[in-house]
């Protein structure tokens, strides 16, 4: 009865540190999620940046 208790008692522990387990997995894949949604935020912007310099550029050769 004691090493039924042990085995049973380690099964129920290893459950739990799964789920903790899954758990945080879940929650760095999220953030490793937004973390790539601001990547490409900011290569957009800097796209967007460059774009608007480039046409002053070329809206001042023309005008000169």
């Amino acid at each position: 009865m004691i090493v039924f208790s042990l085995v049973a008692g380690g099964v129920i522990a290893f459950l739990v540190h799964m789920e903790f387990l899954g758990r945080a997995a879940a929650e760095n894949d999220a953030k490793g999620e937004i973390l790539d949604d601001i990547e490409k935020a900011d290569a957009a912007r800097a796209s967007v940046e460059h774009d608007a310099a480039a046409d002053s550029r070329v809206r001042d050769a023309f005008t000169r």
